[in-house]
């Protein structure tokens, strides 16, 4: 039975090294457009989490947010621009809000850049991850980090008035330049 086993064993060994080979050496696009071109998607939840706060983070502009509800949970999407391509980054959440995975793919370039909600790459940049977006009945996401942050991104309007650090920061900003 041993004997019947192993040819089978070496055959599954043989096939799954040559098509790893195959698409190695078939592959000659360059990794910008590779990225570009193909969607990246995250099923690990802990670095889901890490890679949306790096990706918001990392992005000129965060152009808008949107909810919506799925068979397997909710679905938050952040339109953003990174090195001046139009992205959309879409975090799946379970039932309580917390981020089970991530796709980031390319979007349909944006008409008007607005940047509605870029101040939220600049607090995310000392974030660690971006643990849980909770979706509000009026479509506002409220955006909780490892660290205990949390802001809110309500849509058509950016803050809302909700994020006290950024607007502090804007206060004293604006307080400088009006002296």
């Amino acid at each position: 039975m041993l004997m019947t086993l192993l040819p089978l064993v070496s055959l599954a060994i043989t096939v799954s090294s040559t098509v790893t080979s195959t698409v190695t050496s078939t592959v000659d696009v360059p990794v910008d457009v590779a990225v570009a071109a193909a969607p990246e998607i995250v099923t690990s939840p802990r670095v889901a989490q890490v890679r949306l706060a790096e990706t918001l983070a990392s992005a000129e502009s965060i152009e808008s947010i949107t909810a919506r509800v799925t068979p397997r949970g909710r679905q938050v999407t952040f339109a953003i621009v990174h090195d001046g391509d139009t992205l959309d980054v879409i975090a799946t959440t379970g039932k309580r809000g917390d981020i089970v995975a991530l796709t980031i793919k390319p979007a349909t370039p944006i008409a008007a850049q607005l940047h509605g909600l870029t101040w939220l790459g600049a607090e995310l940049a000392q974030s660690t991850a971006v643990t849980r977006l909770a979706v509000h009945e009026d479509g506002a996401v409220t955006i909780t980090t490892s660290e205990g942050q949390r802001y809110m991104a309500i849509p058509g309007r950016g803050s809302g008035g909700a994020n006290i650090a950024v607007e502090a920061r804007w206060a004293a900003t604006w307080s400088a330049t009006d002296s």
